[in-house]
């Protein structure tokens, strides 16, 4: 950690968690501040790998053109399609990786 690079800033925790995260530290040897900043760091890191696995497995998938941008939004969103509704619709079946 650069110290000339770090700002400070305040946080609040439940007492209980705040106590677990200062015995961890004590554990690993490390001040509450390095042990989680650490934790923030792996946390971001794995979220950042896994984000950038899943655009690299969805730049292989090979997406009709005809899908118009309406349609792919909902895939965003937590939409109930029946199986009709997916059977009856080819689209559906490729945007919900059917």
């Amino acid at each position: 950690m650069d110290s000339a690079r770090s700002v400070q800033t305040a946080f609040r925790f439940r007492p209980e968690l705040l106590e677990r995260l200062k015995r961890r530290a004590h554990f690993e040897g490390k001040s509450l501040n390095q042990y989680v900043e650490g934790i923030l760091e792996k946390s971001l890191m794995s979220k950042e790998i896994r984000y950038k696995e899943a655009c690299e497995a969805l730049a292989e998938l090979e997406v009709p053109k005809t899908i118009p941008p309406e349609l792919m939004a909902l895939s965003r969103f937590k939409v109930i399609f029946t199986e009709e509704e997916i059977a009856d619709d080819p689209r559906l079946e490729t945007i919900l990786n059917r």
